[in-house]
């Protein structure tokens, strides 16, 4: 059984406030724009969280961060090769 974590839980974790996480929860139910992506569960109407998925959303958000402000290096282009000129001796 998973670790079910509360909003403000939430909140600590991701550094933000309560209510954001809350508005983040409305806004994917409605499909409006949001950014924070994890399902809640329902015991009720108390909304509760994974601690793991909690994790895992932020694990993957430092990799898309980490590639956006570190993107790989651009690999040169390969200049064509030039044929020899042939030996005029």
């Amino acid at each position: 059984m998973s670790t079910l974590i509360r909003d403000k839980e939430v909140a600590n974790l991701l550094g933000m406030s309560p209510s954001w996480v809350r508005v983040q929860r409305h806004k994917r139910k409605r499909n409006e724009g949001h950014v924070f992506t994890v399902d809640a569960v329902f015991i009720g109407r108390a909304a509760r969280y994974r601690a793991a998925e909690v994790q895992t959303w932020l694990d993957n958000l430092d990799k898309e961060n980490a590639a956006i402000l570190n993107p790989a290096p651009a690999v040169p282009a390969t200049p064509p090769v030039q044929p020899e000129a042939p030996n005029e001796n």
